[in-house]
C-alpha cells in the first residue's frame, strides 16, 4: 500500500524515502500486534494504516530513529484501546512495557 504525502510534506524527498522504508520494515509486525489486540484482520489493518498516516503528519517524527518501533507500537496499542473498549478494560489503564511491545514486533 502506498500512502501519498500531504502537500506540506511533498517536498521532503528524503523523509518520504525514510517513511517508506519504515513502513516496509514495521508494517507486518505492527499488523500482528494490532491483530493480537482486536482479533479482526480488517480492523488490524485499518489501525496500522491510521497510525502510519497520523505519524506521517507529525513534523517531529524521525523515521530513522532507533526508537521508532517503540513509538509506533505504542501508537498501535493506544489506537486499539480507543477502537475496542474491551481492550481498554483489559489493560486497566496501564500501558504495556516497551520491552514487551518490542518483543512482539521484532
Amino acid at each position: 500500500m502506498k500512502i501519498f504525502p500531504t502537500p506540506a510534506r511533498a517536498s521532503s524527498g528524503n523523509n518520504d524515502k525514510a517513511f517508506e522504508a519504515a513502513y516496509g520494515k514495521y508494517y507486518k509486525s505492527l499488523f500482528y500486534l494490532a491483530y493480537l489486540k482486536v482479533k479482526d484482520y480488517s480492523d488490524a489493518g485499518e489501525v496500522v494504516k491510521q497510525v502510519f498516516i497520523t505519524a506521517y503528519g507529525m513534523k517531529t517524527v524521525d523515521w530513522t530513529s532507533p526508537d521508532l518501533a517503540d513509538f509506533l507500537a505504542r501508537k498501535v496499542v493506544a489506537a486499539c484501546c480507543g477502537r475496542h473498549a474491551g481492550i481498554g478494560s483489559m489493560l486497566k489503564g496501564r500501558v504495556a512495557p516497551a520491552e514487551k511491545i518490542l518483543s512482539l514486533i521484532k
